[in-house]
């Protein structure tokens, strides 16, 4: 994981003394993480990394969708990940195309 249950509380306000949903958090952290590599079309948050450093765009998109996921526990029919216009932006510089993304 890159992004850590600490700094998922920080980013969802969640005080750091109360553990109750750490299990939880960590949950959707691999699950928003999972999210942004298949976004990106890469196997591993390895492929990202430049300088040993992920991109801050790419730990913010995934912070966005780990408060969305922490807020809306519940199927969501109106949109999914790649119709959420910021997360989507972030990540624009980060998808790697072939020759399957091309087809249509």
């Amino acid at each position: 994981m890159y992004i850590s249950v600490e700094l998922a509380k920080k980013h969802l306000n969640i005080n750091p003394s109360f553990t109750a949903d750490d299990d939880y958090i960590a949950m959707i952290i691999e699950a928003a993480e999972q999210a942004v590599l298949e976004t990106c079309n890469l196997n591993d948050i390895d492929e990202l990394e430049g300088n040993g450093t992920i991109p801050s765009p790419v730990i913010f998109a995934t912070l966005l969708l780990i408060g969305d996921m922490y807020s809306n526990r519940q199927t969501n029919a109106f949109t999914t990940v790649n119709k959420i216009p910021t997360f989507k932006f972030l990540l624009a510089n980060f998808i790697k195309y072939n020759d399957e993304n091309l087809e249509g």
